[in-house]
């Protein structure tokens, strides 16, 4: 299925938010290091919204 880009954690199929995706739906800039396909967790989403703010 593949791992998380960050933690390298295994990823449940509805536990994967691409790059993409956030930037549309939180409107917060990803780091340019993370390429479109690559993959988030819940967790390291939650950490990436909570230092963007």
């Amino acid at each position: 299925m593949g791992d998380c880009f960050k933690c390298k954690k295994e990823l449940e199929r509805i536990d994967k938010f691409s790059s993409e995706n956030l930037e549309s739906m939180f409107g917060i800039r990803i780091p340019s290091s993370m390429s479109e396909d690559d993959r988030l967790c819940g967790d390291c989403v939650r950490d990436l919204l909570e230092n963007a703010t």
